[in-house]
């Protein structure tokens, strides 16, 4: 879990303590959490594709425990990947690649792999950082 998903918790719950006093009843009312949750998710579902509304759950999870990649482990899939390469060649970079590899580094193998030029390679992942 990341260092700032935890703060904000804490930061979120220490406001609602101070706010409400040792009184949780005055906020907790099951009418006015039926309203809220109840609005927001018709809001949710009228707004955008039930499909997209399902997968806010997987976005939520991902927030909390999000999986930092350890850089070390990074440069040394890179560096195999630049001995496969260079002892089979390029297209067995294809076969390299496996379902846990990060999607980011993916692409860019998987353009190499097309005979993209590097100068067009590097555009297309800086754009790509741009919109992650």
């Amino acid at each position: 879990m990341d260092i700032a998903t935890i703060v904000g918790l804490i930061a979120a719950i220490t406001c609602l303590m101070v706010g409400i006093g040792p009184h949780l009843s005055s906020v907790v009312d099951a009418p006015a959490l039926i309203v809220v949750a109840g609005g927001t998710l018709a809001a949710s579902l009228i707004a955008n594709p039930l499909q997209d509304v399902v997968n806010l759950v997987g976005i939520y999870w991902r927030a909390i425990f999000v999986r930092v990649a350890v850089p070390t482990e990074l440069i040394e899939r890179i560096v195999a990947f630049a001995e496969t390469a260079r002892r089979e060649g390029i297209l067995a970079l294809e076969r390299a690649l496996t379902t846990g590899d990060d999607l980011f580094l993916a692409q860019g193998i998987r353009l190499a792999v097309d005979g993209t030029e590097p100068d067009l390679i590097m555009d297309i992942m800086e754009t790509e950082l741009q919109f992650i």
